[in-house]
């Protein structure tokens, strides 16, 4: 007898439904690579950080946890226009027919980790806005990553 026979009724039904709201809880949503809520993602005012821009301080140390994480969401989100290696060389390139910013570059290296925040938040054609996507935090571990891979030290070219 399967479950959906064995539970009858109102109270079957509702039991059903906890099981499966539970089960959902238990998984990653779209995009993401962790089990935290989303700070921001969708909420309809703007944090702080989201802000306060270009002087947004990135709020999360650049650790081995942090460049892990962002590295998946990297993977997942960026790596097939960004390339694997940051260059902008990814296989969506052609498709889009547009220049994609190299990440190893000095411009963007220089940049402040707010302003790489605020972009990844708000997207750049033809890049989307990431905001309602990705939690800020899960945002701030993507800075990490391309911080840590792409710039003088993480990719030394």
């Amino acid at each position: 007898m399967g479950l959906v026979q064995k539970h009858t009724g109102r109270r079957g039904m509702l039991a059903l439904f906890l099981a499966a709201l539970l089960g959902m809880a238990s998984c990653a949503g779209p995009g993401r690579t962790d089990n935290a809520a989303p700070s921001s993602a969708g909420s309809p005012s703007p944090s702080a950080a989201e802000s306060a821009g270009a002087k947004a301080q990135n709020p999360v140390p650049r650790d081995d946890h942090s460049v892990s994480l962002g590295r998946a969401i990297y993977a997942k989100n960026c790596q097939s226009c960004h390339g694997p290696r940051g260059r902008g060389d990814g296989p969506a390139v052609g498709r889009l027919n547009v220049d994609m910013p190299d990440l190893t570059s000095e411009s963007v290296q220089s940049d402040s980790d707010g302003t790489l925040f605020n972009v990844i938040t708000k997207g750049s054609k033809p890049m989307p806005a990431y905001r309602k996507l990705l939690s800020e935090e899960q945002r701030w571990h993507v800075v990490n990553y391309v911080r840590s891979a792409f710039g003088k030290q993480g990719n030394p070219s």
